[in-house]
């Protein structure tokens, strides 16, 4: 129940943003609700990354990218391949993370 509410409540944020404001608007509005959410244990450290990300912000995202990576998110299966990330390509932690997410691929038996 309380990852519902959490959903909703990113949810609610996203279309009020974007009635105001459009994509950004959109962003800029569930920007503090998903942050508050994963601090709360309740969302995705990965989808706060990308929002950070696609809002143009570099050093915020990277502490919740290395969270998601500890929590081994799926979504970073797709992290090279999606364009909110595009911001974050040249820093050294964003290639450290991707580095150990392909080595963990290339085993795929080990934990």
């Amino acid at each position: 129940m309380r990852h519902d509410d959490a959903a909703f409540a990113v949810a609610t944020a996203t279309e009020e943003g974007y009635s105001a404001g459009g994509p950004d608007g959109m962003r800029k509005n569930m920007l503090p609700v998903q942050k508050q959410m994963v601090d709360r244990g309740l969302g995705s450290p990965y989808e706060l990354t990308g929002t950070y990300a696609s809002l143009g912000k570099k050093e915020e995202p990277l502490r919740y990218l290395q969270t998601a990576y500890e929590k081994r998110e799926v979504g970073l299966l797709f992290l090279n391949h999606d364009a909110n990330f595009n911001v974050l390509h040249d820093g050294l932690a964003y290639q450290e993370i991707t580095e150990r997410v392909a080595e963990k691929l290339s085993k795929p038996g080990e934990q």
